[in-house]
């Protein structure tokens, strides 16, 4: 990690599960465990005063300390968010690194809280990381987790491993071990793990201390040394709970070292997955009823395996599942009160990135599941190759190529949104989607700045909650945007060239769409929701599913109607405000954009300028719009995706 200027950048840290050996690093055995794409984000702004802030509104947390003041002496006995911050900046000054100038950081994080997936380590090892990057001091991943393991667990006297600094810091899939080896495993090309949250709160402190106190003075008496329990002397000795902790902790370390050994062999790994399950459950009681319902149901509906993750009693869990039967594995937990789940892989590990602040930030909504564009009639099935037939089952709308380079679609937006000003794009994707990164990454515009955040599906619903929850969810994952006006656009259509330019240029706007010259079939255009009022008044309503009735009323002069496509740019803290207060619609079961839009109007007493433009939209809502699209071939066919 080379040393950088103090300069405004982003530092991430990811969270992480761990695939075997739960609950054994801090009895000094190995375990295996994979970073995540969720994870820890702060944006940081070095500052002169010597002040250091912190603030995550999210959560509304906030904390602030003068370098001068961060040290105690002795540490805080139960430490949460503030008791790390702190203990970083100490354990900095204290190692001699130069933090005094302060800063400012917004934080975001995008892990469920306290529920299995090292959260806090995410957060001490963002800090750490950041904390390092001012003082220009230079650190290897490994340095890193030491570190934050320094800062999280020593400086405190807390039970716990370095398992979760070392996943976040290095990222990837390794096999840790007590004495800070580690080795990489290769990612598993089979399959897709999904992160449950059971919503079920847990007591990580409490089983931590149980596990670990109870095992390493049962250790301690016999040897110091975990041996198979036919060999141990005094085994008869120990009590019935005593025998039941050593052969849990024997039989975990047993499937952890096959599962290194078995790493590619996909049936043997789900039966040691399901027996770690077994081990953590039966004999250290770290699963509940809960759990168990929702571990019935993934595994019912094609999961390989199942198992607790993290301290356990309650969080999340782990499941392993055929690609193919991923979405069938979410809609089951969710259908047994699950409280989210996302699809994920192993993720890259802590790094930093520069950020300068935005002048013309943009929300991408690609959350959709495209399930009209997956159900073929058998006249599009006849005009397809088995492999567009694929590629309409795997991807998402805004995923599909168009083209004979094989960009996607959403690489067509982002580069003409680039084109036209704007710098700093937060790609809203389900969370059940763990693959748009990786493939868009090839295609994304050099200079622009573009990252992700997902979306989630609720306990015992079939869809999200709407465009304005996706706005709500970029919008959060953005704070750093507060004070600026934010656009918002639809990962599956493309604007005619010069909207966006002409979006981006005012504060709170919207463009009104001449319905003659969108170039869309009419049956589609006519269901689009009509604006009421003019260039000159603004936009006075918005009629979604118009009448003839509203279509006559809202005509105007030249004999031309007004649709809306969903294209709105407003200030981050009114959109936010209408985002989190919109209802959720009675029929559609939804909170939609448009009435979010309104809302935030009314509450702020804005004006919504109306900016008219004519111009055809290229639209997927149809299989028929993708083959369109592809044989317009509106990019240079040799032009080369670019590599980073």
């Amino acid at each position: 990690m080379p040393a950088h200027a103090p300069v405004p950048f982003v530092s991430f840290a990811p969270g992480r599960v761990c695939l075997f050996g739960e609950h054994q690093d801090y009895l000094g055995l190995p375990v295996i465990a994979a970073a995540i794409p969720l994870g820890c984000r702060l944006k940081v702004w070095p500052a002169s005063d010597g002040v250091w802030s912190v603030s995550t509104p999210q959560l509304g947390f906030e904390w602030s300390c003068h370098v001068d003041e961060c040290e105690r002496d002795s540490p805080e006995s139960e430490p949460g968010a503030a008791a790390f911050l702190r203990a970083g900046l100490q354990e900095a000054q204290e190692a001699g690194w130069d933090v005094r100038s302060g800063g400012k950081v917004l934080c975001h994080v995008d892990l469920p809280l306290q529920a299995g997936l090292s959260s806090s380590s995410a957060l001490v090892v963002a800090w750490m990381q950041a904390l390092a990057r001012v003082a220009n001091v230079a650190l290897t991943p490994m340095e890193l987790a030491r570190w934050a393991h320094r800062v999280e667990v020593v400086h405190f006297g807390e039970p716990g491993g370095h398992m979760d600094h070392v996943a976040s810091a290095l990222g990837g899939v390794h096999r840790i071990h007590s004495d800070w080896h580690v080795s990489r495993l290769d990612a598993l090309e089979e399959g897709v793990w999904v992160v449950v949250d059971s919503g079920e709160p847990k007591d990580t402190r409490g089983h931590l201390t149980r596990c670990k106190a109870a095992r390493q003075a049962l250790v301690n008496a016999h040897g110091g040394q975990w041996v198979d329990p036919k060999v141990l002397e005094g085994w008869t000795d120990l009590s019935p709970d005593e025998q039941v902790l050593w052969k849990t902790t024997w039989t975990n370390a047993q499937l952890e070292e096959t599962a290194a050994k078995a790493w590619t062999d996909v049936p043997a790994l789900a039966d040691l997955m399901a027996q770690h399950h077994e081990a953590l459950r039966d004999g250290l009681g770290l699963s509940t009823e809960r759990l168990e319902r929702l571990g019935k149901a993934a595994k019912a509906a094609g999961a390989w395996g199942w198992k607790v993750v993290g301290s356990g009693g309650g969080g999340c869990a782990l499941a392993w599942c055929p690609r193919d039967r991923a979405q069938a594995v979410h809609a089951a937990v969710r259908e047994a009160g699950a409280k989210a789940s996302w699809s994920v892989g192993p993720a890259r590990g802590a790094h930093c990135t520069d950020s300068p602040d935005a002048k013309a930030p943009a929300i991408v909504l690609a959350a959709g599941r495209a399930s009209r564009m997956k159900h073929l009639d058998e006249r599009m099935q006849a005009a397809m190759t088995a492999e567009e037939r694929q590629l309409l089952q795997e991807r998402t709308k805004a995923m599909l190529p168009v083209g004979t380079d094989g960009r996607p679609f959403l690489a067509l937006l982002l580069a003409q949104l680039q084109e036209e000003g704007v710098d700093d794009v937060c790609v809203v994707l389900s969370s059940e989607d763990d693959l748009t990164p990786t493939w868009l990454h090839p295609w994304l515009p050099e200079g622009l700045r573009v990252g992700f955040v997902r979306q989630t599906i609720p306990a015992r619903h079939t869809k999200p909650l709407g465009t304005a929850e996706a706005v709500r969810v970029g919008l959060e994952a953005r704070p750093e945007w507060q004070g600026m006006s934010v656009a918002v656009f639809n990962g599956d259509n493309l604007p005619p060239l010069g909207a966006v330019k002409k979006l981006i240029s005012a504060k709170a706007a919207t463009v009104a769409f001449a319905r003659s010259a969108l170039g869309l079939p009419e049956e589609r255009v006519e269901a689009f929701a009509v604006f009421e009022g003019s260039p000159h008044l603004g936009v006075l309503g918005l009629i979604e599913k118009p009448s003839r009735e509203d279509i006559d009323r809202v005509t105007d002069d030249a004999g031309e109607v007004w649709v809306s496509m969903n294209l709105f740019r407003l200030p981050y803290d009114a959109l936010l405000e209408g985002c989190r207060s919109v209802p959720v619609h009675p029929q559609r079961g939804e909170r939609e954009l448009p009435s979010a839009v309104l809302l935030a109007l009314k509450k702020n007493e804005l004006r919504l300028e109306w900016i008219p433009f004519h111009g055809a939209f290229l639209d997927l809502t149809h299989p028929r719009d993708w083959i369109a699209a592809r044989d317009k071939n509106r990019m240079d066919p040799n032009e080369q995706p670019h590599t980073p």
